[in-house]
């Protein structure tokens, strides 16, 4: 057997062959390895010269996909049956989707910090207000949901907080807590949707961090808010929440927790629901004291 690292080239007989890939899964990613059969345009023909897994025997099967699987895929290649307008064949991999979607099957996962640190860590809210069409705009503003995105905070020196539009909390990226909120999207119509931003620089400086979205205004209808949670990471997968469960007429929803376990950033989806502010505090031990606010 001969085995070839990345780069590498050896001569290969001129039968059949058994071609073993094999890779390291990358977290939150799925690898596609398909085989194409090229001609002398370095093109292949049409859909019938590619190998892949919906479509594992080419060429009579000259080219088939024998067997894949996280981390390896298998090919047997005959060269004495492949046609003649065939200059060579390709094994490549793809990757088609970089981002890992929690739900109640998958609820965690740990990033691990790189030489580079994290970065700029942003999570993003992005939902629609529902009611359209011809009876959202006769409900009007009485069908409209206010659903803002925010966090409770956690330092390693004890300092707790809130970073939220409610009392024009905001946050600060360069000081304590190292976190802001860059915007409040009123209505779900703006296209980038809310933006909550953390200095990853200064993450061995924080213990914990409870990502939460919060109905301000309107009657709560958690489904109808289409609601997704993205956090992006730098030189990581995206990680996806999405909050599509029924929350009764609970108007708090955490929704993620992201935790500083040994100086990584663990992501643990929640997705649970509370009537208000101070019943999430007390769910989750931050021990912090509340008083009615407004934006």
């Amino acid at each position: 057997m001969t085995t070839l690292v990345p780069g590498g080239n050896a001569p290969v007989a001129t039968g059949q062959l058994r071609v073993d890939i094999s890779y390291t899964p990358i977290p939150g990613a799925d690898l596609d390895i398909s085989a194409f059969a090229l001609t002398n345009t370095g093109k292949v023909r049409g859909d019938g010269d590619m190998c892949f897994y919906g479509q594992t025997s080419i060429l009579s099967g000259a080219v088939q996909l024998t067997a894949s699987s996280a981390g390896r895929a298998e090919f047997t290649v005959d060269l004495s049956r492949v046609d003649p307008a065939v200059e060579k064949v390709a094994l490549t991999a793809t990757i088609y989707e970089n981002k890992a979607t929690f739900d109640k099957s998958r609820s965690s996962i740990s990033l691990e910090k790189t030489s580079a640190g994290f970065g700029e860590i942003k999570v993003n809210l992005n939902w629609n207000q529902g009611g359209t069409g011809l009876l959202g705009g006769l409900l009007g503003k009485r069908n409209a949901i206010d659903l803002d995105l925010g966090c409770l905070f956690e330092m390693q020196d004890g300092y707790k907080g809130a970073v939220q539009a409610l009392g024009k909390r905001f946050g600060d990226l360069r000081g304590e807590p190292y976190i802001q909120l860059m915007g409040d999207d009123r209505t779900g119509s703006v296209a980038g949707g809310e933006w909550l931003h953390i200095n990853g620089q200064h993450w061995s400086e924080v213990k914990r961090i409870l990502v939460f979205a919060f109905i301000y205004d309107g009657a709560p209808n958690w489904k109808a808010t289409d609601g997704v949670v993205t956090i992006f990471v730098p030189g990581q997968p995206e990680i996806e929440v999405r909050m599509n469960e029924e929350g009764g007429r609970h108007g708090m929803c955490a929704i993620a927790l992201l935790e500083n376990v040994n100086g990584a950033v663990k992501v643990s989806r929640r997705v649970d629901f509370h009537p208000g502010h101070e019943e999430m505090d007390r769910a989750y031990g931050w021990g912090m004291r509340w008083k009615a606010g407004s934006k």
